[in-house]
């Protein structure tokens, strides 16, 4: 995956040496225009996705495909703005040393960007969860794709009420049921991706200053359950289909607590679940509780619809 950040490297250099071509205004314009277009797409893509899915293109693809398409189209929109306000603007101050010279600053941010979005088109593409996982573990993949789910993140919060794109994965925020356009019947527990995760988990709690929780083999066993029929039955909720709560599956599967809470999400990766878990304030409460002793996590590996991520807590 080395290739990858070459060619990462590529783009940021090329779009660089473009800004010394081109000036510091075009280039500032340009800037403009793409985190713009970046913004509109995470704002309306849902209504691009409804009609590609009534094109029939599975949902799964139709998001990706309407953010895809929605950015495409506000870019050309604003590169034809430029045009016409370059129309205006008199060529010696375009042709200015000054100008030109400074033009590597926006072109340097503007291939940055550029990386970025498309690096976070090619991850909620729905391809090999290998290929996935290893854009992740490189430094400069790794920190573009991070930086861009956190912007989605913020974006969330930015469209309050409003459904975002979701590109890194649902948390769920509430106890209602949210019924998938999947269900699975070849899955696998993922033991590494459960160690990963409770190692994210103390790391947070190590920076808080408080204790690590401990693995409980028993609320392990009743969070793989929980992500096994949310996979196998295609939904996603705190409440299973037998309206059974946490705690009630916990005390089912012979877990005894005075104390007890639950996290879910599906996302690519336990890396990006743990960043949505991180900016949620009801989640972080819960990996950050004082009172919170022990923790079993169940995570299934789906392939190329993500991963089922469990995160269930007792005293």
């Amino acid at each position: 995956m080395i290739y990858i950040e070459i060619l990462i490297i590529l783009i940021i250099l090329l779009h660089g040496w473009m800004g010394l071509r081109r000036g510091f205004l075009s280039q500032t314009l340009d800037l403009i225009g793409i985190v713009i277009s970046f913004i509109l797409s995470l704002r309306y893509f849902a209504v691009a996705a409804t009609i590609f899915t009534n094109w029939g293109i599975s949902s799964n693809l139709a998001k990706p495909v309407g953010f895809l398409t929605l950015w495409v189209l506000f870019q050309l929109v604003f590169y034809l703005i430029t045009l016409l306000v370059f129309h205006f603007v008199p060529a010696w101050v375009n042709d200015n040393k000054f100008n030109r010279f400074f033009g590597i600053i926006p072109g340097f941010l503007k291939g940055i960007v550029a990386a970025a979005i498309i690096l976070m088109i090619c991850f909620i593409l729905p391809v090999s969860p290998a290929f996935k996982d290893n854009l992740v573990k490189y430094p400069i993949s790794g920190f573009f794709i991070k930086s861009s789910a956190m912007a989605e993140l913020q974006m969330e919060k930015v469209f309050d009420g409003v459904k975002s794109l979701n590109f890194f994965g649902t948390v769920s925020q509430n106890e209602e049921m949210t019924k998938l356009d999947f269900k699975v019947d070849k899955f696998s527990v993922d033991e590494n991706s459960e160690n990963k995760m409770i190692n994210l988990v103390n790391s947070e709690r190590a920076k808080a200053g408080l204790q690590p929780l401990m693995l409980d083999p028993t609320i392990r066993t009743v969070a793989r359950f929980h992500s096994i029929d949310m996979a196998k039955n295609g939904y996603f909720s705190h409440v299973n289909l037998a309206g059974k709560t946490p705690a009630d599956r916990m005390t089912d599967g012979g877990v005894t607590y005075w104390l007890a809470g639950e996290n879910i999400a599906l996302a690519p990766n336990v890396e990006l679940a743990e960043i949505g878990f991180m900016n949620s304030p009801k989640h972080r409460d819960n990996i950050l509780d004082p009172k919170y002793g022990r923790i079993g996590v169940g995570i299934i590996d789906m392939g190329v619809y993500g991963k089922m991520v469990t995160q269930n807590f007792a005293d």
